[in-house]
């Protein structure tokens, strides 16, 4: 398909919409990724069919998730996608879905550009950006520049919607982007660290999109140099000492180039989809910049934060997602505690944890609070928040249209007074033409009159 009939067709989807009840959430993950736990869409989407709301959840067929939902018969409602979101397909195939959307819900900016831009500029329909993680950490400038636009952003705080929206370049997507709904997998964020005995710690550094270059930059670079020797069989025996164990999220590219990477039973290499079990049974949390970090400040668990390469020469500030997203966390760690600048120093925070059980201080958990405005039904507040802006937008229609009717209305009084005027005019303009024709006749009437009697 080429672009002029994708129009085409987008313009013919919207006519129809005119006369269709527009009653449908599309929710997405990350349509162009086949690992990603698109943990926030799925919950949400969970929620609207609890509730019975019309809904839809689009994925990409080769996501592993989808493949479990396969596997389970869990398949109600989920429209799976043969191609990753990118091209026509949800346009051509799914057509039907669009005429009927009341909000398309995305995790990730992943869909084809013309879909996405035409859903933004559509009426009666909301384009949401159910973001994964308080975005202030891995956002800038130079981030939203490249992004695409969206009606409506959740936050979890009034804090972090005047830093998202500061950031915002011009023209903005929005002058009220930002609602506070919070993330919809805070729902099932509960601390059952206590359920198991032994201390383990969450790891979970961020991925580097230039390490797409190939395993020879990986290596090369600090992030792989200095996370590799924070794993030194010396640090090891002495977090076992303190019965410290670690489970390590590595991102999937780096996986694979981990295999048979055995650093003892007290490391344990974990895959996407057992995050979620790990967020919850964890007692602490390591992280450079991950949202994740946010998940375990909810629960009031230690989280320490380490950005191994931030010195790195072969960083690119100016890359708009790596030198973005590394510059933006170091800017935002003055609103952060627990910041460690070398392995020496982070594994001296593990320890004084973990000679305090694994205890936040009373002073940090006040200073993690201002991340959250609230702490239950998230989901629930999302779904109102949407609805509340489609409603706001439609009764700003039913304004729109009444005050174009009082200037239609205006107009035509206007016209009619004008025409009454113009008329009061000729009328008063003939009525002398009538006197100056009467005088006339009369003048002639005279002089003929003199003629004839001389």
């Amino acid at each position: 398909m080429t672009q002029n009939e994708a129009t085409e067709l987008l313009n013919s989807i919207e006519r129809e919409r005119v006369n269709t009840l527009h009653d449908l959430y599309l929710v997405t993950g990350q349509l162009n990724s086949r690992t990603n736990d698109p943990v926030d869409s799925w919950t949400f989407f969970q929620w609207l069919q609890n509730k019975g709301i019309p809904s839809r959840y689009i994925i990409w067929k080769e996501h592993f998730m989808y493949q479990k939902l396969l596997s389970t018969n869990s398949t109600k409602d989920v429209v799976a996608l043969d191609g990753d979101g990118m091209d026509y397909e949800l346009l051509v195939k799914h057509a039907d879905l669009l005429k009927r959307c009341r909000a398309f819900v995305q995790e990730n900016a992943a869909l084809n550009y013309d879909i996405h831009n035409w859903l933004y500029l559509l009426p009666d329909c909301r384009l949401v950006f159910l973001q994964h993680g308080p975005t202030g950490v891995g956002s800038s400038k130079l981030t939203w520049l490249h992004f695409p636009r969206f009606n409506d952003m959740n936050v979890n705080s009034a804090f972090e919607k005047q830093l998202v929206e500061s950031l915002m370049p011009e023209p903005k997507w929005s002058e009220d982007l930002c609602f506070i709904g919070g993330l919809p997998r805070y729902d099932h964020c509960q601390d059952l660290s206590r359920e198991i005995s032994d201390n383990y710690i969450f790891v979970m550094f961020t991925w580097r999109r230039s390490f797409e270059q190939g395993v020879e930059r990986i290596h090369q670079s600090h992030y792989w140099k200095k996370i590799t020797a924070f794993f030194s069989s010396e640090r090891i025996h002495l977090l076992e000492e303190k019965n410290v164990k670690l489970v390590v999220a590595m991102h999937h590219h780096i996986q694979n180039h981990i295999e048979g990477f055995d650093l003892g039973p007290n490391v344990k290499f974990i895959r996407q989809d057992e995050i979620a079990y790990w967020i919850r049974h964890a007692k602490a949390c390591i992280t450079d910049c991950s949202s994740v970090s946010y998940d375990f400040l909810f629960q009031h668990k230690p989280t320490m934060y380490w950005i191994p390469d931030k010195d790195d020469p072969l960083l690119d500030i100016n890359d708009s997602d790596d030198g973005a997203k590394v510059i933006a966390a170091i800017k935002f760690q003055k609103h952060l505690f627990n910041i460690c600048n070398s392995a020496e120093e982070l594994t001296e925070k593990i320890l004084y944890y973990a000679n305090r059980d694994f205890q936040l201080e009373p002073e940090l958990i006040s200073k993690t609070d201002k991340f959250f405005d609230c702490r239950s039904g998230f989901s629930e507040r999302v779904y109102y928040q949407i609805e509340n802006r489609l409603s706001a937008e439609a009764q700003g229609t039913i304004r729109s249209l009444r005050e174009k009717q009082h200037e239609a209305d205006e107009r035509e009084r206007l016209t009619r007074l004008s025409f009454q005027k113009l008329s009061e005019k000729n009328h008063k303009h003939l009525l002398w033409l009538r006197f100056f024709a009467y005088l006339c006749f009369i003048l002639l009437s005279v002089i003929i009159y003199l003629l004839t009697h001389e």
